[in-house]
């Protein structure tokens, strides 16, 4: 039997102590800080502010849902509850430019990790940084005032610290993990995909170490089971304890939720992301087939494993970057140097050696420095405010603050809509409906584990237009609807005659504002003897109305 032998770095860690490799790194840095200025709506963020404000003045978690008239007292699992704190706290000090602070810190240090791992992997500052920004590039769609960002660097902490002990048998250092893995499980339940990473290195180990020709720890340092076994008793060092566990098997198996959310879709690989997924699937079996090292098999079937949930959920494709980048770093540089050296190291003055020309890469830092910021700025122009200052704009930007319904909002308060109506909306927007009218519950929103079951079901159906969404609304008594003109319900109510259109932001129905980072929000009442003044009064009070009326006043719900 052969035990399996222990792996070294292709070249002394002592390299990344050069200049270049600073250079790069740096680089690296400035780019994924600046491109964090990322305009992706996040409709979660806006109920996750309110519940952090909650916690503080109740100094309490919560455990049943107060936000929605539909699922009132539906127990609800907060297991980013520590995420929602840190959120208020930076919202309140610094607005939403505070939470910039927030993406470009975890962002900025997640990526800092990464390249030092990928240094001591490759011995190349080039390959390295070129890794990194493979992987900055798969996980930037992800780049913004979200939970995960706490799971993206607790993992790539927990890879470092696993393969530091598989390379040198440092074992010791991995109980640091279980502490850690206490404030993960209180920030993102990510944490069990932690334990799910260095539970499998255990099972592996354990049953290759049996068969001839195994590679991976050296003989007698395979990975222990101790420190394992203490991060997953971290994982129930919460208010909620073995819920979590519960919450999260309920999320994975719920088709309905998978079916609804575009992030748990499969990469679309005729749009520009999936063939960025194409790119890193090439890289990791070039790396892989071509590599003259031995193939740890933990690592190796891992990977597989990471591709296949890659290829299931886009979601999942920044956790194939993060950790498959790292797992594959030392078979690429084993492959690019047996293709271009013919030999097992690169040369050390060579491109992807340790030490590579250094004028080339200061323009080539400089240039992709540049370009992150001037991606930053674009998107500052196109989705921010025209004034304000640069924090003030760049949180903004960061939220889309534009495409939500905060003007409709205000016309409720203003005319002083009755308590009493039951409001709905779409998904998307329930968040938000949630943060800014705290007083008046939704019909559902993007906490999709609150809603599972027959809930969610009949929103899908409604969602889908499927025979019979009339009658839903009909059976859950709603009387309100507030919705966007581009949803493809609202060509449902508009020319429905037991609805009126009461509102709207803007009067031409059919422009669209998206492009703008803006949308046109349309509220509707039901034609209901009690709400006949109110009906009137809105239209009145409602300044694009006469131009809706103008030219769409042959629909029943305008006339």
């Amino acid at each position: 039997m052969i035990e399996a032998q222990e792996v070294q770095p292709t070249k002394p860690a002592t390299s990344t102590t050069s200049g270049v490799a600073w250079l790069l790194g740096i680089a690296l840095v400035l780019f994924v800080v600046a491109t964090s200025v990322n305009p992706v709506p996040e409709s979660d963020l806006f109920w996750q502010l309110r519940t952090g404000r909650w916690i503080i003045d109740h100094h309490a978690v919560p455990h049943a849902d107060a936000y929605s008239w539909t699922q009132t007292g539906t127990r609800w699992v907060v297991h980013e509850w520590l995420t929602f704190v840190i959120f208020d706290r930076l919202f309140t000090a610094f607005g939403f430019g505070g939470l910039y602070f927030y993406v470009a810190a975890l962002i900025g240090s997640t990526f800092a990790l990464l390249y030092r791992r990928l240094l001591r992997e490759t011995g190349s500052p080039l390959t390295s940084f070129g890794l990194g920004m493979l992987a900055a590039t798969l996980t930037g769609p992800f780049f913004q005032p979200r939970p995960q960002l706490f799971t993206y660097l607790f993992i790539v902490l927990t890879v470092d610290l696993l393969l530091e002990a598989r390379r040198a048998g440092g074992k010791s250092r991995l109980w640091l993990l279980a502490p850690l893995y206490v404030l993960w499980a209180n920030l993102h339940a990510g944490v069990l995909v932690g334990v799910g990473i260095l539970g499998w290195f255990v099972i592996v180990d354990a049953v290759s170490s049996r068969l001839p020709g195994a590679a991976g720890m050296a003989p007698g340092k395979r990975m222990p089971i101790g420190p394992v076994v203490a991060c997953l008793a971290a994982t129930l060092v919460t208010p909620y304890g073995i819920h979590e566990f519960q919450d999260f098997a309920a999320t994975i198996s719920n088709t309905t939720m998978l079916n609804l959310l575009a992030e748990w879709a499969s990469p679309d690989f005729h749009q520009a992301y999936g063939k960025q997924v194409e790119v890193i699937l090439a890289v990791l079996a070039y790396a892989m087939f071509s590599t003259r090292l031995r193939r740890d098999p933990a690592e190796s079937m891992l990977l597989v494993g990471l591709v296949y949930e890659a290829l299931a959920a886009n979601r999942n494709v920044p956790l194939l970057a993060l950790i498959g980048t790292v797992f594959v770093a030392r078979h690429l540089q084993s492959a690019l140097a047996g293709h271009l050296f013919h030999a097992d190291v690169a040369e050390e003055t060579s491109v992807i050696g340790l030490r590579p020309p250094g004028s080339i890469l200061f323009v080539m830092s400089i240039a992709v420095v540049l370009y992150g910021f001037k991606q930053a700025s674009d998107s500052i122009r196109a989705f921010g405010p025209s004034t304000g200052s640069t924090l003030s704009k760049i949180g903004r930007t960061i939220v889309v603050d534009g495409i939500y319904p905060d003007k409709a909002c205000a016309f409720i308060e203003r005319e002083q809509f009755p308590a009493t109506m039951h409001l709905f909306n779409m998904y998307d927007q329930g968040g938000f409906l949630i943060w800014r009218m705290p007083d008046r519950p939704v019909f559902i929103d993007s906490r999709a584990d609150v809603y599972f079951g027959g809930m969610l079901d009949e929103y899908r159906k409604i969602d889908n237009l499927t025979y019979g969404w009339r009658g839903l609304s009909a059976k859950h008594g709603v009387d309100l609807i507030i919705a966007s003109d581009s949803e493809r319900q609202v060509q449902q109510y508009l020319p429905a005659s037991d609805w009126a259109l009461v509102y709207a932001d803007d009067g031409d129905l059919s422009r669209r504002m998206e492009d703008e980072g803006k949308t046109n929000t349309l509220i509707f009442i039901k034609r209901d003897p009690q709400y006949s003044e109110l009906i009137a009064k809105c239209r009145r009070d409602c300044p694009a109305y006469a131009d809706v009326l103008k030219k769409y006043g042959q629909w029943a719900s305008v006339r």
